[in-house]
């Protein structure tokens, strides 16, 4: 999942095969729920590691997040719920 990434080329490079929010709100948990309601309960997200913390946030308490690689700017995050 593409969060809160100011790039556009995240759909190109992945052959829309990368959900993508730009906002934070109602979509990323209606969407996360209808992945949750399949039985699914890890996400890996890529965003910016200065929006680490609002992720976790919109998560909420439930969710563990956990950093799995990163660089000077970017980071892929892990969801378990």
């Amino acid at each position: 999942i593409a969060y809160q990434l100011n790039w556009k080329g995240e759909s190109f490079y992945t052959g829309n095969r990368v959900a993508i929010f730009v906002r934070s709100g109602a979509p990323l948990r209606v969407y996360l729920e209808k992945l949750r309601g399949r039985g699914e309960r890890e996400f890996y997200f890529a965003t910016e590691r200065a929006r680490l913390e609002i992720l976790r946030n919109e998560l909420g308490a439930r969710a563990t997040v956990t950093e799995v690689s990163s660089n000077a700017e970017f980071i892929v995050a892990r969801a378990t719920y």
